[in-house]
This record gives structure tokens, sequence and C-alpha cells, in this order.
């Protein structure tokens, strides 16, 4: 048995209000909501702190979006989005994955980049553009070879101390 000292509803809430807070949607998200989404959220914690979420939903055979990926602004900065990124696209089992982002989110938009996430496109949302990204899955993809770096858990564990995280 495994023991895990934040129960499902206190993640849940505390995702919803990683996403309200910090990534400006027009819903905002309830604890009930995520709990009963289709989007399936990766969930990076220090302690009982939520830190980072990345969610994944399929929206056909063929295609997912990654969505909703935050870090919390004390865990910035130290790979934690790349980190949860990455584990968001484990989970994905459609070969294309797109996402959203803004274009004024510079640090939202060269994590895609590290992601392995090109721009296909621009369109004007509201008072502000997003760029469509999108990634063809490595099993997928015939012209892919590399391999990137990542930051793994141990090594940024250790850089902000929990006392920062609120």
């Amino acid at each position: 048995m495994f023991y895990f000292p934040i129960s499902h509803q206190e993640v849940a809430s505390q995702i919803a209000k990683l996403i309200n807070s910090y990534n400006s949607l027009s819903t905002q998200r309830t604890t009930q909501g995520i709990l009963s989404s289709k989007t399936k959220y990766v969930v990076e914690t220090h302690g009982r702190f939520v830190i980072g979420v990345a969610g994944v939903e399929k929206t056909s055979y063929q295609m997912s979006e990654l969505k909703h990926m935050v870090v919390h602004p004390s865990w910035r900065g130290k790979g934690v989005g790349q980190f949860i990124g990455r584990r968001a696209l484990d989970i994905c089992d459609t070969p294309v994955i797109y996402a959203t982002v803004r274009t004024s989110n510079s640090p939202s938009m060269k994590t895609m980049e590290k992601l392995g996430f090109n721009r296909v496109e621009e369109f004007a949302s509201g008072d502000h553009n997003l760029a469509v990204l999108v990634r063809i899955a490595p099993k997928w993809n015939k012209h892919s070879s590399s391999k990137s770096s990542l930051l793994t858990e141990p090594d940024w564990l250790s850089l902000t101390p929990l006392s920062t995280v609120s």
C-alpha cells in the first residue's frame, strides 16, 4: 500500500488555484471541475504543495492538447515546467500534440520549444495573440533522432526550500 500525503480533493483544489491564479483563462477552474475533467493532469509536488501542473486532453484518435501548464512562481526558472511537460507528454498516446500559448509569454514559449513543439500559426484572441504550437511524438516522427537533456527531480528538489512555497 502507498501513502500519499495529500488527498485527491486537496490536490485538485491546489491545481484549480494554481491554474486560476496564473493562467488568465476566461473560465475559472473548480476542485470538482478538475476531479471530473476529461483532462489528465500531471502534478509535481514538494511536500504537501503542488508546485507545477500540466494537463493532457485527448481531442481525437490522432491528437491531444497540452493545456493548463503552470508552475508556482517560487519554482519558475528551475526546470520544473520542462520536467512536468515531459511527464505530460509521456502519458500522451496520440502522435500529434498541440498547445496554445500567449505570444507575450516568452518563458512558456521557450519551454514549449525545449519540449519539441514548433510554432505553426498565430492568431488574435481578445486583447492578446496566441501561438499554436504542434509536436509530433518521436515514436511517430521518422525524422526525430535527438534526445535533449532534462533536469531530473533530484536535481531541482534542493533548489528551493519548502518555506518559499505558499
